[in-house]
C-alpha cells in the first residue's frame, strides 16, 4: 500500500475537504485481461480504478528488464492524481461536462450541401498607403 502525508497547504485542503485519507491501493500484475469492469487496454501500463480507488501496474518483460526511474515516477504521479482528483470530485465534474463530437470536433468544415466547393482564399498584395 502507498501512504503519502500532506506536504502542502494543497494537499491539506483536499485531504480536509474530501474527508478521505489520500491513500490508494497499489496492485502490480504481470498478466492483466481485465480490471475494473473493463477490458485491459494493450498499451496501457497503469491505470486508476476510481471503483475502489485502486491504482495498477501492469509489469511488462520490457519495464523488468530495462526499469527507468522516469517512466515509473511519471506513471505513479500520473495515477496518484487521478486517485486525489476522484476523491476532490474533479472526476465527477468532468464526467458532466459536455462532450465535444462530430461537428463540434476541430478540423476542416463540412463541404456545403449540394457539393460546391468552398471558396480558397488566396494572398492579396497589400500596397502601401499613400501619403497625404
Amino acid at each position: 500500500m502507498f501512504s503519502a502525508e500532506p506536504s502542502s497547504p494543497t494537499q491539506r485542503f483536499i485531504l480536509q475537504a474530501t474527508g478521505s485519507p489520500v491513500q490508494p491501493r497499489i496492485r502490480f500484475h504481470s498478466t492483466l485481461d481485465r480490471y475494473c469492469g473493463r477490458k485491459w487496454p494493450e498499451n496501457l501500463a497503469s491505470d486508476y480504478c476510481p471503483k475502489d480507488r485502486t491504482i495498477v501496474f501492469q509489469l511488462t518483460d520490457g519495464l523488468v528488464k530495462n526499469p527507468s526511474k522516469l517512466f515509473e515516477a511519471v506513471s505513479i504521479g500520473c495515477e496518484y492524481a487521478h486517485h486525489v482528483q476522484q476523491l476532490s470530485g474533479i472526476q465527477r465534474a468532468y464526467g458532466k461536462l459536455p462532450r465535444r463530437g462530430g461537428a463540434d470536433r476541430a478540423g476542416p468544415p463540412p463541404r456545403p450541401a449540394g457539393g460546391v466547393p468552398r471558396r480558397r482564399l488566396r494572398p492579396q498584395r497589400l500596397e502601401a498607403p499613400e501619403s497625404a
